[in-house]
């Protein structure tokens, strides 16, 4: 399974549903999660979709150690902790 593909398809959702701004046609891991406009509920509904879909979840997101601002930032985390 593809951790990125998972992040993205994810994170396309939520905006979709969540969002005042549409999701972008291209992505970069560089671009701002800030830019898509989610909301605190929308992000962590997120970040319950990726988990449920993976079968793992950074609990650094919670701790406050590791909070990602970029969407690359977003998909590395995931990554790491699926390799863990």
């Amino acid at each position: 399974m593809d951790v990125r593909s998972v992040v993205l398809k994810q994170l396309a959702a939520i905006v979709t549903e969540s969002s005042p701004v549409p999701f972008p046609a291209e992505v970069s891991d560089e671009m701002m999660l800030d830019e898509l406009w989610l909301d605190s509920l929308a992000f962590v509904q997120l970040l319950t979709r990726i988990e449920s879909e993976l079968g793992c979840g950074p609990l650094t997101f919670f701790e406050g150690t590791d909070f990602p601002r970029t969407i690359g930032d977003l998909v590395k985390t995931y990554q790491a902790q699926a390799a863990a």
